[in-house]
């Protein structure tokens, strides 16, 4: 059992170096903002939430520290805006939801709502951020997992194929416990603790 922890803590080192993980999972930097997801070396890359000093929160997808791809941002002071990110900025498809509950949906350029379109027209767009932002929202849980808690998640996936190992092994175990030698060497080593 214990090699097979080593295994599955192998297995977790690998894959962390796959996905880039030169940082930890969560890194607070010297703002005070808190980055919890992806890395690419250095980076913030692939997906990841960061919150703000402000207490603002964007959830979605990076590349290469810059917001890029589809995300959620949502403001300290209320309200949100939903949709498609570049070089930093809301910029395509997306939707804007103010503190007052208004709401303004379309194209938007550098912040700034270009075109207003119907909601519909923006819909699918809007759902790729909502599904972008889960899935930041998931690697951040992952990243942030202590070694053990991730060990014991690995172990857990591994459960089913060490109790069918034990299975075969049962009488043999119970054979060796219950062998003279073996009851000799058991009542030695518990005579000091009584």
């Amino acid at each position: 059992v214990l090699s097979l922890a080593l295994a599955g803590t192998g297995l977790i080192r690998t894959r962390r170096r796959l996905q880039g993980g030169a940082m930890p999972g969560k890194y607070r930097h010297a703002d005070g903002g808190v980055y919890s997801g992806e890395w690419k070396g250095f980076s913030k890359h692939g997906f990841g939430s960061y919150t703000y000093p402000s207490g603002s929160i964007y959830s979605g997808e990076w590349k290469e520290n810059v917001k890029e791809g589809f995300g959620t941002y949502r403001y300290a002071t209320g309200g949100a805006y939903l949709g498609e990110w570049k070089k930093g900025n809301p910029s395509g498809m997306g939707i804007r939801v103010y503190k007052s509950g208004n709401t303004a949906h379309g194209n938007f350029v550098d912040g700034k709502l270009e075109s207003a379109l119907p909601a519909d027209v923006c819909e699918a767009s809007i759902e790729r951020s909502m599904r972008a932002a889960k899935n930041a929202a998931l690697v951040a849980k992952e990243r942030n997992q202590t070694i053990y808690q991730k060990v014991v998640t690995e172990l857990i996936g591994l459960l089913p194929i060490i109790l069918v190992i034990l299975v075969h092994k049962l009488p043999q175990i119970f054979y060796a416990l219950a062998s003279e030698g073996t009851t000799r060497v058991i009542m030695l080593f518990l005579a000091p603790l009584s």
